[in-house]
């Protein structure tokens, strides 16, 4: 009767370590590919002039079901002059506070399943975006390639405009043009991506 107990015991063991292993959160299945993906933003300054910068360093996560997340490393800003690089993490984004930008949101059902190699979805995205300590809902116009089985491309299909004054970022704005002695710096950002995905197998 011991053996059989014991025996049970066992075997309860290793269906219980079954089911939690099943029963684990589901990872992300695509991710992005750093060399082929971008983050971009326009800056208009003067009203006339205007320069494109970008994120250097950011990560994309894509699950089955549609689920997007982007965390975007504000130290990474790149605007191709390191002083104004330094201005925009201390007096912009104010890193050593908010280091990070994060957007999630959510594809259309069925969207992922729909595509098969070489077609491609457009769709309107309501996603949330969290960035200098404020959330808000932003809309975003975005195409999905399916490149191939393991391969998609999730593009911007025209630029997200970001308003500085919904995220407390006017303050920082105002430090910029005056620093730099300029008369006016535009408070609506726009904002551009590529996101080159590859299956996580």
């Amino acid at each position: 009767m011991e053996k059989v107990m014991s025996t049970l015991r066992i075997k309860s063991t290793i269906l219980s370590t079954f089911i939690a292993v099943f029963a684990l959160p589901t990872y992300a299945a695509w991710q992005s590919v750093d060399h082929s993906s971008s983050l971009s933003f326009i800056s208009i300054k003067k009203n006339a002039i205007a320069e494109t910068h970008e994120f250097k360093t950011f990560n994309a996560t894509l699950s089955d079901e549609g689920e997007v997340e982007v965390e975007i490393d504000l130290t990474s800003v790149a605007t191709g002059i390191d002083i104004r690089d330094k201005r925009m993490r201390e007096m912009l984004f104010e890193t050593e506070k908010f280091p990070k930008a994060t957007l999630t949101a959510k594809l259309p059902n069925g969207l992922l399943a729909s595509l098969t190699p070489g077609e491609m979805g457009q769709f309107t995205l309501d996603g949330k975006l969290e960035l200098h300590g404020q959330t808000r809902v932003v809309s975003i116009s975005c195409a999905v390639f399916m490149e191939a089985k393991d391969k998609l491309v999730v593009t911007s299909t025209k630029p997200t405009i970001v308003q500085a004054a919904e995220f407390s970022l006017l303050d920082g704005i105002n430090q910029l043009r005056e620093v730099a002695g300029l008369d006016t710096i535009a408070s609506a950002i726009p904002v551009s991506f590529v996101l080159s995905m590859e299956e996580v197998k």
